[in-house]
Formats: structure tokens, C-alpha cells, sequence
């Protein structure tokens, strides 16, 4: 290879690296609160053409990922970056402890995806076409755990505030952002980021839940 080939794989690689970690602020202290909210659900939700996404999320899931290890899943593959987002952090000695993880782009037209992993970041549930229109009602969400995890996500709510998100488990419930589980604390994240559409961003979060 030239050099000149040299220099623009080093910068992909850097460019791939920062939108992995440093681009990716928390909710509770958003760095960037220009971002307008990422969906409007105030409006009638038109049919989203995400499929091309969601098939590059099934495609990133690695083949060999053992239990234990944390999942990261590839929203969009090019042509410019990579964005990718982990969805869970295994928390192995606890086996209370149980994650949700959320996805939503700005050209879904109000469309998301879920996933529910348990502590060892095994796949309990999933769903790629959940509507914010019905998570503003409180959805609940089957996985193969023995209860419903039910959801809340408030209109009004954006990347720009901590409250406005709901989860329950049977009688556990939570706000993860606006009052974090002390001792999970570090399995709580969520951030905002640009992808490769001009003027789009996505944003995601996940946030530890009792499930036992």
C-alpha cells in the first residue's frame, strides 16, 4: 500500500474509535444539547424504512460471543464511519441483574428497537419495530423471563432529559436516569451520535433492571 493509503486507513481507524467512546455522552450530563429530540411522536408514524438497519444489526452479532461477554451491535456499516453501540455489559455475579437496551434513529420515523439481556448478557428479548407512540402508554414487553418488563418513554422525552423513561418488573420499578441503581451504576449509559445521513443522529441507552 502507499502511503498515502497508509494515512486514510489510520484515519477510518480513529474516526471509528471516537464514534465507539468518546462521542457518546451519558443522558444525565448530555454534552451536546443543540440535538433537537429524535423523534416527534406528536405526529401519525409513517411506515418506517429501517430494514436496511436492522439487517445490519442481525449481521454484526458475532458468531463466536460466549456468555460473560459484553454485545455490541453495528447500527450502520458505512459508507463514511461505522456506528456501533454496546447493548449490554455482563454483570456475572449477579444474577438479579438483567439489561435493557434501547435504539432509535432519526430516519426511523418513530420507530425503535429493545433487547432484554440477563446479567450475562444472554439474549432474554427482543423486538425491532416498537413504536414510541406505544411506549408512551406503558408497553409491556415479553421476554422468556417469568414476567413482562413494561416500558414508559414519555413524549416529551429527548436525550436531554434524565426523567421521562419508566421501567418495571414485577413490583421493581425504576427511573435509571434520573435515580440511578447505586451499585449498577456503571451498567447505565446512554448517549447520542451522529451516523451517516446528513442531519440524521441516533440515540441509545441501556440501564440495569431487577429481574429475578
Amino acid at each position: 500500500m502507499t502511503p498515502a493509503t497508509n494515512i486514510l486507513i489510520s484515519i477510518l481507524t480513529l474516526l471509528i474509535l471516537t464514534i465507539q467512546t468518546s462521542a457518546l455522552p451519558t443522558l444525565d450530563t448530555p454534552s451536546n444539547p443543540a440535538y433537537k429530540p429524535v423523534s416527534n411522536t406528536h405526529t401519525p408514524l409513517r411506515n418506517a424504512n429501517h430494514t436496511t438497519d436492522i439487517t445490519t444489526i442481525f449481521s454484526s452479532r458475532s458468531t463466536t460471543w460466549q456468555p460473560g461477554e459484553e454485545v455490541t451491535v453495528t447500527i450502520e456499516d458505512g459508507p463514511f464511519f461505522k456506528v456501533v453501540t454496546t447493548t449490554c455489559k455482563p454483570n456475572v455475579w449477579d444474577k438479579e441483574m438483567c439489561t435493557v437496551a434501547y435504539v432509535e434513529k432519526s430516519r426511523w420515523n418513530g420507530w425503535a428497537v429493545l433487547w432484554v439481556y440477563d446479567n450475562q448478557c444472554n439474549l432474554v428479548g427482543y423486538n425491532d419495530h416498537v413504536a414510541r407512540n406505544w411506549l408512551a402508554a406503558r408497553w409491556s414487553f415479553a421476554t422468556s423471563r417469568p414476567m413482562y418488563v413494561d416500558i414508559r418513554i414519555a413524549n416529551w422525552w429527548d436525550q436531554n432529559h434524565a426523567n421521562g423513561i419508566d421501567i418495571w418488573y414485577g413490583s421493581f420499578h425504576t427511573e435509571p436516569f434520573a435515580h440511578p441503581i447505586k451499585k449498577w451504576r456503571p451498567y447505565l449509559w446512554g448517549g447520542l451520535f451522529p451516523v451517516n445521513e446528513n442531519g440524521q443522529v441516533a440515540v441509545a441507552w441501556r440501564a440495569p433492571i431487577v429481574c429475578i
